[in-house]
């Protein structure tokens, strides 16, 4: 590795960040890259692939949203350079708190000119709801972010604000525990500032915001997860210990709002938001939302909830104010500004010019909308060669233009090597009553290499063609903050709490994650048994290949019909239509389309990608070792995407026996690590009626007709060994085996884990853990289904299930059968109206169809 890090010496710029004017690696870089040279350069490919699967398997790089990696080389700043960002981050985060209450109370800086009214007024981010009275102050701004970065002269400059969402928080604490884990001695020997006391402090802030109230409920508000930053909202909620909500979780209520848990509404206090201001409440705001809580802000106006970050913090990360930031902080503050903004007219200013100087005025860069723009676009594309010029007809104000910037370089590793790329950090801030508290690390993001920075020592290190490809990866570092003091933020003095812990939330469990937990036991038992099936009907094909015996024969035909025909696999019911003769030709077909079929609700893969969504709804509720199987879960469920008909049995059972011992092992995780209190109880009530339902099917098309003696007891030993009771049933009954002993043992024995009885008293157990909606001593509605099958389950007997009639049917059993299946239907019909929804569903108002008719 000496070598490889010469080379990058070699062919460095001298706006290198770990790069020093000597030539010579930064003094505060010294240390690491010494740890580094000690390592093999299949130690470093070793180290970058392991943080990859960590990121897997912590749920954070979701194959299909993510578009970024992380690095395994951290970025090392100073102890002086960290000094003067922390100073200007303060600093910064003080004076944007200024203006945001300023621009939602009494506006002096409009009056007084420091700001252009029109700029404001005209801005998408300025929520008029949210100006407060006269003698009235608005909240403080929580927490916020900025994305900083050098210029080629050495000087910091903001890129971006981010005062309403700044995301990346989770993101950070997530790759500080990965980067820690991969390179535990380098970390050790550096002396990088801890982190953990941002998070304490958020805490205490919000706790201090709560004294006096009792029994508080502090929720995090996330978009869902079709946002791409949903993998890290779960796992700040899960960190935390808050409780992780979407829009359809809350409701409000005579100007409150309220969670919506099993046992009714209960009372919201304080919203950690993870939502934009333009989607928070479609009820006052011209766009409607499905991450919109109509009311909202009339409940914050009474002062009944607090919403953290406060409504309309949005408009003070406008990129258009940043060029009066320096004005303003002399007026406010009495100083300059330390962190000086990157580049930017608002073209308002200049209105009165004519259009061919504004073209020399934005140097015919690209100009956005100022009304729109986003914090986001200046850090994303910090590097414009686009010429763009000023539309027709059009408004000056409504536009800005940001000038290009160049910045500093930093090693990353792509593909064994070192290369050199443009970045910028985000560093987070939160303000608390102490003062504001900068957290000491951030994330550090690579930009693509523009037409400047292509030069020919960059073109050098990217001799190959995945070059191009290397330049479009975002890669995200950690970033580490040297001191020179000994690292004790860990010990820290916490504050203790009047209360216990305030952010607790024991027994107040999310309808909507009650009924995703619901369904998630229900897609993994449902996995679980096509599983076995698929896998049985696999080994008895390629068995049958080589056999005569009609019997044999008959056995497997009738399972490939009760698979392909939907009897055996969800939806449970027959639609046959093979022609008999046919049907052995078929049984590879009906293998892969019991894997992969697109269209068939019963296919496997359909059955894992719905558990797959079902634990990314409830990811803040697993632990990192259950979502390990969740993660290699998914890579079964791509590969079996491509699954095709040439593959050979025991390639097909190679890959079943991973994907079932990832299943059992999540459920034996899950039940070993979540209490009832999180809504354990409601994803063993899932598993437990789809067992049941399975079994019923089962037994129904297996023995619910009678057959020849000898195919009978071939079909009876592969339904007991699809039930995994064959052992158990040949011990039990040895010479005895029939028909009724094996009704005895899956449908009356109640001691047995996988007969119908037990499953019928575990749902009648579980089912105490629901909150009752009848005054003592009434009985539910799902407990009066669950008590009839039981009832007709103890009521029967063995002898009477076997019995045939003259037509060869097993009437009796049927009839039990399908009175069973119809009380189960009952139960699980309560628990949606019950238990899974408290309000209607929200309708959107046509905003923009009323408009235009007004």
């Amino acid at each position: 590795m000496e070598m490889c890090f010469t080379d990058y010496l070699l062919h460095s710029n001298p706006t290198d960040e770990a790069v020093g004017e000597d030539g010579e690696f930064a003094r505060h870089w010294q240390t690491l890259i010494n740890k580094l040279s000690e390592l093999s350069r299949d130690d470093l490919n070793g180290r970058a692939n392991e943080a990859y699967r960590l990121l897997q398997e912590y749920g954070m790089m979701d194959q299909e949203h993510q578009n970024w990696q992380l690095d395994p080389l951290p970025m090392v700043l100073s102890e002086e350079d960290w000094r003067f960002l922390e100073q200007g981050a303060i600093q910064r985060q003080q004076l944007l708190n200024e203006v945001y209450q300023d621009l939602y109370g009494e506006q002096k800086l409009l009056k007084q000119g420091l700001l252009p009214a029109n700029l404001i007024r005209r801005h998408k981010g300025y929520l008029r709801e949210r100006v407060v009275g006269e003698g009235q102050a608005a909240q403080p701004l929580f927490i916020s972010a900025m994305d900083i970065g050098r210029d080629l002269s050495g000087q910091f400059r903001v890129l971006a604000d981010h005062c309403q969402c700044p995301n990346g928080i989770g993101m950070l604490l997530e790759n500080r525990i990965i980067n820690r884990r991969v390179m535990g001695e380098a970390f050790n020997e550096c002396g990088v500032r801890r982190i953990t006391r941002f998070f304490r402090i958020l805490q205490e802030t919000i706790n201090q915001q709560l004294e006096g109230a009792r029994d508080p409920k502090v929720v995090i508000l996330s978009p869902g997860p079709e946002h791409t930053s949903y993998s890290e909202h779960a796992y700040l909620a899960s960190y935390m210990g808050y409780t992780l909500v979407r829009s359809a979780d809350l409701t409000v209520r005579k100007g409150k709002v309220w969670l919506k848990t099993l046992r009714g509404l209960r009372l919201v206090d304080v919203i950690i938001r993870w939502v934009q201001d333009s989607d928070i409440d479609s009820l006052e705001l011209p766009e409607y939302s499905m991450n919109g809580i109509p009311g909202l802000l009339q409940a914050v106006r009474a002062g009944n909830v607090k919403v953290f970050n406060p409504l309309g913090a949005g408009l003070v990360e406008s990129p258009a104010l940043m060029p009066y930031l320096p004005g303003i902080a002399e007026a406010l503050q009495g100083k300059p500004l330390l962190l000086d903004s990157i580049q930017v007219n608002w073209l308002g200013e200049h209105q009165d010019n004519s259009e061919a100087e504004l073209l020399t005025l934005t140097g015919e860069k690209v100009i956005p909308n100022a009304a729109e723009i986003s914090s986001d676009t200046l850090s994303d594309d910090a590097h414009y060669t686009e010429a763009d010029r000023l539309p027709a007809n059009t408004l000056p104000e409504d536009y800005l233009n940001r000038m290009p910037l160049n910045l500093t370089q930093a090693p990353f590793w792509q593909q064994g090597r070192l290369v050199s790329r443009p970045v910028f950090l985000r560093i987070f801030m939160i303000n608390s009553p102490d003062g504001v508290y900068v957290m000491p690390g951030a994330i550090c993001q690579s930009l693509p290499l523009n037409d400047r920075d292509n030069s020919s020592d960059a073109d050098e290190q990217n001799t190959d063609d995945s070059s191009e490809t290397l330049n479009e990866v975002v890669q995200v570092k950690d970033t580490w903050i040297r001191s020179s003091q000994p690292v004790n933020e860990l010990n820290s003095q916490r504050k203790r709490n009047r209360y216990p812990d305030l952010a607790l939330v024991e027994g107040a469990v999310p309808s909507r994650t009650a009924e995703n937990l619901y369904w998630l036991g229900r897609y993994l038992e449902r996995g679980e048994s096509t599983v076995r099936l698929i896998r049985q009907l696999t080994e008895k094909h390629s068995e049958g290949a080589a056999s005569s015996d009609a019997n044999f024969i008959a056995m497997t035909e009738l399972f490939a019909l009760g698979i392909s025909g939907g009897y055996l696999l969800y939806p449970y019911h027959c639609q046959l239509s093979e022609d008999d003769s046919e049907v052995q030709a078929q049984v590879s077909q009906t293998i892969i389309d019991g894997l992969n079929h697109q269209q068939w609700p019963g296919a496997l893969v359909q059955t894992l990608d719905a558990f797959y969504a079902s634990a990314c709804e409830v990811r803040d509720l697993l632990s990192d070792d259950s979502w390990r199987f969740v993660d290699d879960l998914k890579d079964e469920i791509n590969s079996l995407k491509k699954h095709r008909i040439s593959s050979t049995s025991r390639v097909v059972q190679a890959r079943l026996d991973r994907i079932i011992g990832y299943l059992m092992a999540f459920n034996g995780s899950t039940s070993d690590s979540m209490p009832n209190s999180n809504g354990w109880f409601m994803l063993e009530i899932g598993r437990r009626i789809e067992r049941a339902q399975q079994l019923l099917a089962m037994l129904e098309y297996t023995l619910g007709q009678e057959l020849p003696e000898n195919q009978q007891n071939l079909v009876l030993d592969e339904t007991l060994s699809s039930q995994l009771s064959l052992v158990t049933y040949r011990r039990r009954y040895r010479i005895y085996q029939s028909v009724e002993s094996a009704i005895e043992l899956l449908i009356l024995d109640g001691e047995y884990p996988r007969s119908l009885a037990y499953q019928l008293k575990q749902l009648q157990q579980l089912s105490q853990q629901l909150p009752p909606k009848k005054r003592p001593g009434l009985l539910e509605e799902h407990d009066k289904a669950l008590l009839k099958a039981i009832t007709a389950c103890q009521l029967t007997d063995r002898e009477s299930l076997a019995e045939a009639d003259d037509a060869g049917l097993r009437s009796t059993l049927s009839s039990l059968i399908q009175q069973i299946n119809s009380q189960l239907d009952v139960f699980g019909d309560m628990l949606l109206l019950n238990y899974f929804s408290h309000t209607k569903t929200a309708r959107p108002l046509a905003w923009s169809q009323m408009a235009q008719q007004i």
